[in-house]
C-alpha cells in the first residue's frame, strides 16, 4: 500500500489504531483503465499506479506465466525425470503434511502418472518425523522400493545430511522448494527454488511462489517436453488451493494461478474439490472464491496432516472414485472437528498460562511450554495468540520420554522469525520457516531448556522493531451510508481473488446508531448488530468470532467493515462484516432506557469472592442462607458434592446444574466447571452480581470409568428411552465437558458398541449393538482423542483451582472462540 496517515480518534481507546491512505490525485487514464473511480482509488492504494499495471491486475487470467526454464536446473531436472520414465526407474515424491505440501505432492503425482511413470509418494508423519527429509525414511525408501529418483516438494533445501546420504546410496534427489536456503546448499542433483537464484531477475520475481507454484513449474516443463502441456491446465486447481492455503502474496503469477484455478473448479468441477466444498456447506452456483478455499478446504487438508497421515489427503485429491472420495471426505471432516475441539481447549489453556506466566508489559514475545502438547495444533494456537495479543508466539511441546522439544512460532510485523532463529541455530536439531511462521526442534539432553528460553526471549526483545508494537487497521476510505450498495460491492469484487497482500477492502462509516445486538452461532461466539444512519437506512452487520462489544443500544458508533453480499435463504442482501468498532464520542455512559422493547446491552461485571483456602465454608454459607434476602443458587454436578450438599435442606433447594441455570443475585460454585463454555454460561445466564468461588479440589477423570458409565447409560436409554439421548444432559450428569461426551460417543460408535442413526444439536438417536472388550476400544485412534478431551477438563479445573480470581474473571470477560473455522 501507499504511505498511510494516522487518524487520531478522540474516542474511547480501541484495540487497533485506524489509519487511512493519503489522498492521491486520480489521473483520468487510471480511471479509464480501472473502469471506475472506486476501483482506480483502491488500486492506487495498493501501489498499482499505471494503466498497464491496472489492466494486468484486473485481468490476471490473461497473463502468460513465465517459462519454467528461468530456473537454472529445470532443463537437467526434466531430462533426468524423462530418463526415469523411459527406464521405468522408481520415482518417489517426498511431500509435506500441510496443504501446500499435499497439493504439491498430488500435482506432481498426477502429472507423472499421466506420463505413465513408475511413481509413488511419501509424506512424513508430523509428530515423529517432522518437516523435510529424514535419514531413516530415506534409507527405507531406497532399500524397500528401490527408489532411484526422489523429487521433494515444499521441502528439501536445508536437508544436506539426508541428500548426501541418498546420493551415497546411488539415488538422485531433485529439490523443489520455496523456503529460505542455508548458506551451503545440499549436493542435490538439481535444486529448483526461486530463493536460491536471487541474482536472476526473472527467477527473483517468482520468490513469492508457494511450494505448489514451484511444483507446477516442474510439472509443466515435464509435460511440455512430452508434448502434453495441455494437461497442465487440469492441475491448476491444485496449484490454486496450495497457493491460497500457504498464505503467500496473491500478486503476480500467484494471482494468475489462483484465478485460473478457481475458474477450473467452477467449470470442470473436480470431484474431490466439490465434495470438500459441500462438506463445508459451500454452494458454488454463484462461483468459487479464495475465501471458500481458505476456510473450507485448506483447514480440512491441514487437519488430517496434523492428527493423522497426510497421505490420506493426497489419496483424496488424486482419486476419481466417488465412493472413495465420499469416505475420505468424511474422515477429513472428522479430523477437522477433532482439531477444532483440541485447539479450542488448548487456546483456553494457553490463555490462562499467559495470565499466570507472561509479563506482557515487558516481554515482546509469548513463549510457553508444556509437556505433550500435540505438535499438530500448536502452530494454529500460536497463530491465534499472535492475533489476540499482537506479539510473536512460541509454543513448545516437550516430549519428556524422548527428551526432545518441538516449537511452532508465529510472528507479527516487526520480527522476522527466520532471521531470529538463524541467530540461535546452534541450539537446534532442525529449524526452518519464513518471516511470519517458523519452527524448530531441540535435543534436551544437549540443551539447557531454561537457559535456551531466556536466550530466545532476550533475542526477540533485542531484534523486535518497537515501532510495530501497536496494531493498526488499514482502512481504504470513509463512506457515506448511501454509498454501500450491491453495485458498489460488485465493483469491489473485480479486485478478487483476495488474500495476502491483496486483502478484501476495509471501509468505515461514522455515526451509525446501534439499534439492536445479539449473539449467534452454535456456541454464541459471533455477534450480529442492527444499525441505522440519521436517515433511518438500516444495516445488518456480523462480527465473526466476537461475542461481546463495548457499546450499548442507542450508542453512536464508527464502524470498520468489509461489505459483502449475503445470499441466505435465496434472498440477496447487504451484510457488513465487522473488523472493528469505536464509539463516536467520548460519552461512553450506558443508556438506561430501552427503545421499541429492544433490550439494553449491559456490561456490569460481577464481583468475585474467593473462599478456596478458607475452612468451615459450608457452615458459614448455611448461616448466610438463613438470613439473606438475595436470591442465591449453588452450582454442583459432581456426584460426591451433590450427596454432601443434599444432607443440608438449605443447600439442596438451591442446587442447580448447567442445564437449569436461573437468574440470581449470587452464584456459589461448589464444583469447578469442566470448561470455559460452562463457566461463562453459568455467569452470563445467572446474571449474578456476586460469584463465590469455593472449590479448589477435584478428582482427575478416569477415561475407562467414563466409558463404562456412558456405555451403561446408553444401554439403559436404548431400552427405556427409545435409544435417544442428549449430550448436554449426559455431560452434566457425569460432570465433564460436552466435547468429551461427544468424543466418547464417537469412540463407542467406531467400536461398534453403538450405531448412530441420527445426530442433531446434541440429540442423538442410536442403536445399542452390545458391549465389547475394553482393549478393542482403547486401541482405536478415537480413544486418544477422547483422552485428550478429558485431559483438557482436568487442566481447566487445575487452572481454576490455582489462578487468582482476577485472572479467572479476565478469562471469562475475554472469552471467545476464535479457532472454530468452517
Amino acid at each position: 500500500m501507499s504511505s498511510m496517515t494516522e487518524l487520531n480518534k478522540p474516542d474511547k481507546p480501541c484495540n487497533k489504531r485506524w489509519v487511512y491512505p493519503e489522498n492521491q490525485p486520480l489521473a483520468p487514464e487510471l480511471i479509464k483503465a480501472a473502469g471506475s473511480n472506486i476501483v482506480a482509488k483502491l488500486l492506487l492504494n495498493r501501489g498499482i499506479n499505471t494503466s498497464d499495471k491496472i489492466k494486468a491486475f484486473l485481468n490476471p487470467e490473461n497473463i502468460e506465466l513465465s517459462s519454467p526454464y528461468v530456473f537454472d536446473h529445470m532443463k537437467k531436472s526434466v531430462e533426468r525425470i524423462n530418463k526415469a520414465i523411459t527406464d521405468h526407474e522408481k520415482i518417489i515424491i517426498w511431500g509435506d503434511f500441510d496443504a501446500d505440501g499435499v497439493t504439491s505432492t498430488s500435482l506432481i503425482y498426477k502429472a507423472l502418472k499421466y506420463l505413465e511413470a513408475n511413481v509413488d509418494y511419501y509424506i512424513p508423519e508430523r509428530t515423529n518425523e517432522g518437516h523435510g527429509l529424514n535419514s531413516a525414511s530415506v534409507c527405507k525408501l531406497i532399500s524397500s522400493q528401490k527408489a532411484k529418483l526422489i523429487i521433494t516438494v515444499d521441502c528439501g533445501t536445508s536437508n544436506t545430511t539426508e541428500i548426501t546420504l541418498a546420493k551415497g546410496l546411488g539415488t538422485d534427489v531433485i529439490v523443489t522448494d520455496h523456503h529460505e536456503p542455508p548458506e551451503v546448499l545440499p549436493p542435490a542433483f538439481a535444486i529448483i527454488n526461486p530463493k536460491v537464484q536471487q541474482e536472476n531477475k526473472e527467477c527473483a520475481e517468482l520468490e513469492y511462489l508457494a511450494g505448489v507454484g514451484v511444483a507446477y513449474k516442474l510439472a509443466y516443463a515435464i509435460l511440455e517436453s512430452n508434448n502434453k502441456e495441455s494437461y497442465s491446465e487440469d492441475l491448476l486447481h491444485l496449484a490454486a488451493i496450495g497457493t491460497i492455503a500457504d498464505v503467500v502474496p496473491l500478486l503476480g503469477e500467484n494471482r494468475t494461478i489462483v484465478t485460473r484455478g478457481l475458474k477450473l473448479i467452477e467449470t470442470r468441477r473436480p470431484k474431490p474439490i466439490i465434495k470438500l466444498l459441500e462438506s463445508a456447506s459451500y454452494k458454488i452456483e454463484k462461483g468459487v472464491s479464495a475465501e471458500m478455499i481458505a476456510f473450507g478446504i485448506a483447514p480440512r487438508i491441514n487437519a488430517v496432516g496434523r492428527l493423522r497421515e497426510a497421505s490420506l489427503a493426497v489419496k483424496l485429491l488424486t482419486s476419481e472414485n466417488m465412493v472413495e472420495i465420499e469416505q475420505i471426505t468424511k474422515e477429513l471432516n472428522y479430523n477437522n472437528q477433532q482439531r477444532q475441539k483440541m485447539c479450542e481447549s488448548m487456546f483456553v489453556e494457553t490463555d490462562m498460562k499467559i495470565a499466570h506466566e507472561i509479563d506482557l508489559e515487558n516481554n515482546r514475545a509469548i513463549i510457553l511450554d508444556q509437556s505433550n502438547w500435540h505438535p499438530g495444533i500448536i502452530g494454529i494456537v500460536a497463530s491465534k495468540l499472535t492475533e489476540k495479543y499482537n506479539k510473536p508466539a512460541f509454543l513448545i511441546s516437550i516430549d519428556e520420554e524422548n527428551k526432545t522439544a518441538r516449537c511452532s512460532a508465529r510472528s507479527v510485523k516487526g520480527l522476522n522469525l527466520h532471521e531470529t532463529l538463524t541467530i540461535l541455530e546452534k541450539y537446534f536439531v532442525q529449524f526452518g520457516g519464513h518471516a511470519f511462521a517458523a519452527g524448530f526442534s531441540l535435543d534436551l539432553e544437549k540443551v539447557n531448556f531454561n537457559e535456551f528460553k531466556n536466550k530466545l526471549n532476550a533475542t526477540v526483545n533485542q531484534n523486535f522493531d518497537s515501532t510495530c508494537i501497536e496494531p493498526v487497521l488499514e482502512i481504504e476510505m470513509d463512506l457515506q451510508p448511501e454509498e454501500v450498495s450491491v453495485e458498489f460491492i460488485n465493483e469491489l469484487n473485480r479486485l478478487a481473488p483476495f488474500g495476502e497482500c491483496n486483502p478484501a477492502p476495509v471501509f468505515s462509516i461514522s455515526n451509525l446508531t446501534l439499534k439492536q445486538y445479539k449473539t449467534m452461532g452454535s456456541n454464541n461466539n459471533h455477534s450480529k448488530l442492527f444499525l441505522s444512519d440519521d436517515n433511518n437506512n438500516t444495516f445488518e452487520a456480523v462480527w465473526w468470532q466476537k461475542n461481546c462489544i463495548e457499546a450499548s443500544v442507542l450508542d453512536k458508533i464508527n464502524l470498520a467493515f468489509c461489505p459483502d453480499i449475503n445470499l441466505f435463504g435465496g434472498k440477496t442482501s447487504i451484510q457488513l462484516v465487522i473488523k472493528d468498532l469505536i464509539l463516536s464520542s467520548q460519552d461512553c455512559s450506558k443508556k438506561t432506557e430501552s427503545v421499541n422493547n429492544t433490550p439494553i446491552i449491559e456490561n456490569i461485571e460481577p464481583r468475585w469472592v474467593d473462599h478456596r483456602k478458607k475452612t468451615g465454608v459450608e457452615k458459614v454459607f448455611s448461616n448466610y442462607l438463613k438470613t439473606t434476602k438475595d436470591s442465591v443458587f449453588i452450582y454442583a454436578e459432581n456426584k460426591n458434592t451433590l450427596e454432601n450438599l443434599g444432607k443440608n435442606p438449605l443447600f439442596k433447594e438451591k442446587i442447580i446444574n448447567r442445564l437449569n441455570v436461573e437468574k440470581a443475585d449470587q452464584l456459589m460454585l461448589f464444583d469447578l466447571p469442566p470448561d470455559i463454555c460452562v463457566l461463562s454460561d453459568l455467569i452470563n445466564n445467572s446474571e449474578a452480581k456476586i460469584i463465590h468461588l469455593t472449590s479448589n479440589t477435584f478428582d482427575e477423570i478416569n477415561p475407562v470409568e467414563v466409558i463404562k458409565m456412558l456405555s451403561g447409560m446408553l444401554k439403559y436409554a436404548y431400552t427405556n428411552r427409545d435409544g435417544q439421548v442428549n449430550t448436554n444432559e449426559i455431560a452434566s450428569k457425569l460432570s465433564i465437558s460436552d466435547t468429551a461426551i461427544k468424543s466418547c460417543i464417537e469412540l463407542l460408535n467406531q467400536a461398534n458398541i453403538i450405531n448412530i442413526i441420527d445426530e442433531s444439536k446434541g440429540n442423538i438417536k442410536y442403536k445399542f449393538l452390545g458391549s465389547k472388550d475394553l482393549s478393542s476400544i482403547t486401541n482405536l485412534k478415537e480413544y486418544s482423542f477422547f483422552v485428550e478431551t478429558l485431559a483438557a477438563v482436568d487442566e481447566f479445573r487445575k487452572q481454576l483451582s490455582e489462578n487468582e480470581t482476577s485472572r479467572v474473571q479476565k478469562l471469562v470477560n475475554t472469552f471467545k472462540s476464535p479457532l472454530t473455522r468452517v
